[in-house]
């Protein structure tokens, strides 16, 4: 822990490259689950769900698994996720099959924002990116973990659902 807002230190062992794509703790799959767009008010496709090692850049600025825990650990702690090994599984309880999909259009630029949000659970923060994957010409959209947390429900329009494959 540093500083007053007591963030979380990484442990030097988490030393994966930052946009390494982390396997789900269930299915050992790279894609978490499949945003389908079920609103015509969000005009982006869906696409895949992936949690990254991820990076902290500093306060509310990151994404993935160490934004979440430095963010987060805490809180985690409490609610008996002790490690940052554990992030993947405290995420993996927020992205479950037919989970409802929110926008917050009004504070959104170019592709949106999506909270995934399952009310008991929490919420999952997700951001669309373009990638070029495996060395392919074209592009996809992928959804990538921002953050996650307990404790807030969105304001915003449901504009899809989440689906994965059952483990």
């Amino acid at each position: 822990m540093r500083g007053k807002n007591h963030f979380f230190e990484v442990p030097a062992e988490f030393n994966h490259h930052h946009d390494l794509f982390m396997p789900h703790p269930v299915t050992g799959d790279q894609y978490w689950g499949q945003v389908k767009v079920t609103s015509r008010h969000l005009t982006q496709p869906g696409g895949p769900i992936i949690l990254r090692a991820g990076r902290h850049i500093g306060p509310h600025k990151g994404f993935g698994i160490r934004h979440i825990w430095t963010e987060r650990g805490r809180e985690l702690q409490k609610w008996g996720y002790n490690s940052i090994h554990d992030v993947p599984d405290f995420v993996s309880k927020i992205i479950q099959d037919k989970a409802q999909i929110v926008c917050e259009f009004s504070s959104m630029y170019e592709y949106e924002r999506l909270i995934v949000m399952r009310s008991r659970n929490g919420c999952v923060v997700l951001e669309a990116r373009s990638e070029i994957r495996n060395g392919d010409e074209e592009t996809q959209l992928l959804y990538s973990v921002v953050t996650a947390y307990r404790g807030r429900n969105p304001n915003g329009q449901s504009v899809g659902i989440v689906e994965t494959k059952k483990p």
